[in-house]
């Protein structure tokens, strides 16, 4: 049977997914491509791994019972490179982030200049954690966007960058817009857009509707920032982002009002904890002289 770690990565995102282009994004393939190789591995093992449809990706019984074999099998490949290329190298450092700044440029143009032979590479994160993804050395870092203390993950080391106030996104035709200056209360009625699993990510939007008195309607429907910042255009409904939002997504008919009274975003750099290559202690030290 001729198996490749290849095919293995890409069935690990796409059951981890349940999107082929999600799970192509994450691999920088195409779609197809990711397609291609799941058909292949499917063949080669006699058994489907998913059942698709126009709108969904469900992972069959064969799926679950392989990947944590697969998971086991590309960490083992990664962890042969990873001692081929030698214990304190990198040649590719892949960092994430939902939306860049000004400050994100300036870690990475810094990093850049400190270690000019690496592969300094931008991964677009989603909503969901990437925790696992770093754990996996699916990403090497990642900057996210928290409110209040930084949570504690096993092999995961978070470093403070900078802090951000918060802004209220809308539709600038929203009746909030005309208030030019927003406190938490002023949102208790408003439908709120949150990511997949909101109310379970502790560290933004559960901990931004901790922050708002009553019961506000979440409206759990945006995967990433960018559709986010396009239902609030749509005037589907509200969000709350840090202020970098205004420079990154300057959208005709969207409006950024500042919310007052609130704690302000502190932009993290995650990092595991025991990861010996010197570029990502490249990234870390830049982080400590810009920001600190």
């Amino acid at each position: 049977m001729d198996l490749t770690v290849q095919h293995l990565r890409c069935f690990v995102a796409v059951a981890e997914e349940l999107n082929f282009t999600r799970a192509a994004r994450r691999l920088h393939l195409s779609p197809s491509t990711v397609s291609e190789q799941i058909t292949l591995l499917e063949r080669r093992l006699g058994r489907p791994l998913f059942v698709r449809t126009p709108r969904t990706v469900q992972p069959t019984a064969a799926a679950g019972e392989l990947l944590p074999l697969a998971h086991r099998a590309v960490t083992a490949m990664d962890q042969v490179v990873t001692w081929a290329t030698g214990p304190d190298t990198a040649s590719t450092v892949v960092v994430g982030v939902m939306a860049s700044s000004e400050q994100f440029r300036a870690l990475l143009a810094g990093a850049r200049s400190t270690a000019p032979g690496v592969d300094w590479r931008i991964r677009q994160l989603g909503f969901e954690p990437p925790y696992d993804a770093l754990l996996r050395r699916d990403l090497d870092a990642a900057v996210l966007a928290e409110i209040g203390p930084a949570r504690r993950i096993a092999g995961i080391v978070a470093h403070d960058l900078w802090q951000e106030r918060l802004v209220v996104v809308a539709h600038e035709n929203h009746p909030l817009v005309e208030r030019r200056r927003l406190r938490l209360g002023d949102l208790a009625a408003e439908s709120l857009i949150c990511g997949p699993h909101g109310l379970e990510n502790e560290q933004w939007f559960a901990a931004i509707l901790a922050l708002i008195p009553g019961t506000p309607k979440v409206l759990a429907t945006a995967t990433n920032l960018e559709e986010l910042v396009e239902m609030c255009a749509a005037g589907i409904g509200i969000a709350v982002s840090p202020a970098s939002v205004i420079q990154m997504f300057p959208r005709p008919g969207l409006a950024f009002v500042p919310l007052h009274e609130a704690p302000p975003a502190t932009l993290r750099l995650h990092v595991r904890r025991d990861d010996p290559a010197r570029t990502v202690a490249v990234l870390v030290d830049r982080a400590r002289e810009l920001f600190s």
